[in-house]
């Protein structure tokens, strides 16, 4: 089969459909080898609640999202947004018809985009610069040939990466002095509702990195993971793992056991210096021990390696466990390690177990693989980007012991 959306908004994967992929793909590549523009991204502040947003078939219902973010301070300010940092043209993604016709007022020259016999006319004059703003709903999803454009604004929130990789790629074909593609997320005020922006185009997860820090986001799509690592090693983000692990697999139907997972920024998935889990692909699947599993099957599995060989350090891998013990008082050598690393945290509340998982944090980030690793990897037989530099580390050692058992 050939698919152009692997991912779905209601979170079933391929699994259920294809066995395998044989050929991928994936806007990075596109953009990598110019096929497809370079993307810049910008957050945006928009004045507009989504927490009472209703979800439905895993995104936004439509006729509450309307509601939320169609409402005239979140007009102005994404007007404003337009005025401030967009270069036409210029294609705004709204939530609804009603939606696309009020920013279109706002904006000097636009014009919103539905159905009617001079639509062609409009999108020719955009296309030959006569009109310098587009807003549209769900008009310009697919199907979408207009490679001058220059930026895109997202609107209109949505949980749904396949819907935002369509909305964010009208602006990405190739044009003669299109050096990059702007793409403008404008955000809620609140941080209790999850949605996709642009690190989620790259597999990036910005749940650890602290409400107040998310606008630091922004600039070239390839360096928001460094970014988004800066600013979730804090120990902010590290007390708030255990509730994002816990959501991402109810979400996603996984059960973990009762497993204390760390979840890092690129979706790796780490327990204490024992287990290194990669990202899950698309399939739904994971490496584990060098195999290719499905994500719950690879779950099942760690939690057997730890209840067989880490029982000694239960009391640590074990949820229920570790906030059993987890709720007295942090010890004075806790604290004096974290003022030492995070000068300035206050540390005078923290329990046992917050100052676990901020330990936990900082010893266990997954670093990239070095050169060094990368080369005894490739000729071991593996693929580097399956690794971090932890992981790799705990391979390596255990090739060597084989090769110095054999010799």
């Amino acid at each position: 089969g050939f698919t152009a959306t692997p991912n779905r908004s209601d979170g079933v994967g391929l699994k259920e459909i294809y066995q395998d992929i044989i050929f991928s793909r994936d806007l990075k590549w596109g953009i990598e080898n110019n096929y497809l523009s370079a993307i810049k991204c910008l957050r945006v502040d928009i004045d507009y609640d989504l927490s009472r947003v209703a979800v439905r078939g895993g995104d936004f219902a439509s006729d509450d999202l309307d509601k939320a973010v169609n409402i005239e301070k979140a007009n102005k300010a994404v007007a404003e947004a337009y005025f401030r940092y967009a270069k036409p043209p210029c294609l705004i993604f709204c939530a609804s018809v009603n939606h696309a016709e009020n920013l279109a007022k706002l904006i000097p020259g636009a014009a919103a985009v539905k159905g009617g016999e001079d639509r062609e006319q409009i999108i020719q004059d955009f296309k030959d610069g006569k009109i310098p703003c587009l807003t549209n709903c769900m008009v310009f999803t697919e199907g979408t040939d207009i490679p001058n454009i220059n930026t895109v604004m997202i609107a209109r929130p949505t949980k749904s990466i396949s819907l935002y990789t369509q909305m964010a790629g009208r602006g990405l074909r190739l044009y003669p002095g299109k050096s990059s593609t702007l793409l403008i997320d404008c955000v809620g005020a609140v941080d209790n509702v999850n949605f996709c922006t642009a690190p989620n185009l790259i597999g990036l997860d910005i749940n650890s990195v602290p409400f107040n820090k998310r606008n630091f986001i922004q600039g070239n799509l390839f360096g928001l993971k460094d970014i988004i690592a800066k600013e979730s090693n804090c120990p902010e983000a590290f007390i708030k793992n255990v509730e994002i692990v816990n959501l991402w697999a109810k979400n996603n139907n996984y059960d973990l056991h009762g497993v204390n997972y760390f979840k890092h920024s690129d979706g790796g998935l780490t327990v204490l210096d024992i287990v290194d889990l990669p990202p899950i692909d698309s399939l739904g699947r994971i490496k584990y021990n060098g195999e290719l599993l499905p994500a719950q099957k690879a779950f099942d599995l760690v939690f057997e390696e730890l209840n067989n060989f880490y029982q000694d350090k239960k009391l640590l891998w074990d949820l229920k466990s570790a906030k059993i013990w987890g709720g007295d008082p942090a010890s004075e050598k806790q604290k004096e390690y974290i003022v030492k690393n995070y000068p300035g945290f206050d540390v005078s509340k923290l329990n046992k177990f917050d100052a676990s998982m901020i330990l936990n944090g900082k010893f266990n980030s997954r670093e990239p693989v070095t050169e060094s690793q990368a080369y005894t990897l490739k000729i071991n037989g593996f693929n580097p980007s399956d690794f971090s530099k932890r992981s790799a580390k705990k391979l390596i050692n255990a090739i060597k012991k084989m090769e110095g058992a054999c010799a």
